[in-house]
């Protein structure tokens, strides 16, 4: 499935207990893709962050209600995704996704479908549970970062360039982190990675870049060269707390990979769709 980019609708799984307060907190995605009569979700598990968070916010209703809601979502999910499939009519397969997720006075709620482009269903999907559900735009890397991505993905839907975000394991599967930006195959594989160096303190800045440091150092091990990655970074002002950590991280990404400065927007959209041609 991967290449063609396809339309997807994506939808928020949220429990919201009172309806009178409109309160309420994300627990699973759910994706369907016309285009592939596919259809995919993820529930959080009840171990889980997402799960957890909800039953503190929530702290006077019993936990076990909300595991019994989620296993009610579940059951409703496959059961609409089992009828969806084994139907020819694409109307029909559309009615039944927008009957599931229709306004309904219950636990379980579905919050308004957002469009997407993916040519990597499962891949995407992954990748809309770390937004919607763990809220990855919000970690260390920022909230900017995502902004970054959003730009990039734009360069490359203007030329109608497919890519995919893709998932690399390493060590047997002991370790794996996602590119959001592949673009080929094999030895034409080249990939890019916004990296946000305006960080709240100089150690903040620091993690960030050993981490994404270290990934970097992976692919290449895995015969991905400099010239196949390209990174548009950020960098902080002369004068903020992190530039001296910002300029240490720069000169050594610059061994690692291609760079392109944001500051420059039009370098940084040239240099990209060059990238990528």
């Amino acid at each position: 499935m991967s290449g063609q980019m396809y339309a997807c609708m994506v939808v928020p799984v949220v429990l919201r207990p009172y309806a009178e307060t409109e309160e309420f907190g994300c627990v699973g995605v759910l994706m369907y893709c016309p285009g592939l009569n596919w259809y995919g979700y993820r529930l959080a598990k009840s171990t889980e962050l997402p799960f957890q968070r909800v039953c503190r916010f929530f702290r006077e209703i019993d936990s076990k209600i909300f595991r019994d809601a989620l296993k009610c979502a579940h059951k409703d999910i496959e059961d609409m995704i089992q009828c969806a499939t084994e139907e020819l009519d694409p109307v029909i397969r559309t009615e039944a996704f927008r009957n599931l997720i229709r306004p309904r006075e219950n636990f379980i709620r579905y919050g308004s479908p957002r469009s997407v482009l993916a040519s990597d269903m499962k891949s995407e999907l992954a990748h809309q549970y770390e937004v919607i559900v763990q809220r990855s735009f919000v970690d260390r890397e920022g909230y900017y970062e995502q902004k970054m991505r959003q730009r990039v993905a734009g360069y490359l839907r203007g030329r109608n360039i497919a890519y995919e975000n893709r998932r690399f394991d390493f060590e047997g599967g002991l370790y794996s982190f996602s590119m959001p930006f592949v673009i080929g195959t094999g030895a034409e594989t080249r990939t890019i990675k916004p990296l946000n160096f305006v960080m709240k303190t100089p150690n903040d800045t620091m993690d960030h870049w050993f981490k994404w440091q270290k990934r970097l150092t992976y692919l290449q091990g895995q015969g991905m060269s400099n010239s196949r990655i390209l990174v548009p970074f950020r960098m902080p002002e002369a004068s903020h707390p992190a530039f001296a950590a910002a300029s240490f991280a720069c000169k050594q990404l610059r061994e690692l990979a291609r760079t392109v400065d944001e500051a420059d927007l039009a370098a940084e959209k040239e240099q990209v769709l060059s990238f990528v041609s």
